[in-house]
């Protein structure tokens, strides 16, 4: 199996507050862990079976063995391969 895909696991950070002085939320950088991996589509039979649906955009992702998965908010994955190139 390859491991051609680019995906960042991303937590965000502890420190965010709220500053008085600009009225909003700041945020505190968050953790970013990259690593390659496997991502492909989920097949129908299986989308239906877990999500009771076809659900369009759903992805499988495979990490190489010995990849420990941190603890994370959401993933952004560069899937270099599903471009278009005019």
């Amino acid at each position: 199996m390859r491991f051609t895909d680019e995906i960042i696991f991303v937590k965000r950070s502890s420190d965010s507050k709220y500053d008085p002085n600009l009225g909003e939320w700041v945020e505190g950088k968050p953790e970013r862990t990259r690593t390659e991996a496997n991502v492909t589509d989920i097949g129908t039979d299986r989308s239906v079976t877990i999500f009771g649906s076809v659900e369009e955009g759903a992805k499988v992702i495979r990490t190489q063995p010995l990849f420990s998965i941190p603890t994370f908010d959401y993933i952004e994955i560069s899937l270099e391969h599903l471009r278009q190139h005019p």
